[in-house]
């Protein structure tokens, strides 16, 4: 028990919202779709940490909408409406 309790404390530690895991999301989302212009992994986790990094309730919002997406388009629409947030 006490692993887990220590695991869950470390910064990203299965964390199923880091920034990784949200552009895997956008990533897949973007394949089965033609209609939506990619962008690359690397890129998409270094705009995500500097998100979470100066606006903790926009990235929490974008994370949270994009890995709730079903298409890409929607995913695209999460980074704008929580860029506001």
């Amino acid at each position: 028990m006490g692993v887990v309790v220590a695991c869950a404390s470390l910064l990203g530690c299965g964390d199923a919202r880091s920034p990784s895991k949200v552009c895997d999301r956008i990533g897949a989302l973007v394949k089965s779709s033609s209609e939506v212009p990619g962008l690359s992994h690397d890129a998409c986790v270094e705009q995500l940490e500097e998100m979470r990094k100066n606006d903790r309730g926009a990235y929490d919002c974008t994370a949270d909408c994009v890995l709730k997406a079903s298409a890409a388009d929607a995913a695209m629409d999460c980074l704008s409406r929580c860029k506001a947030h």
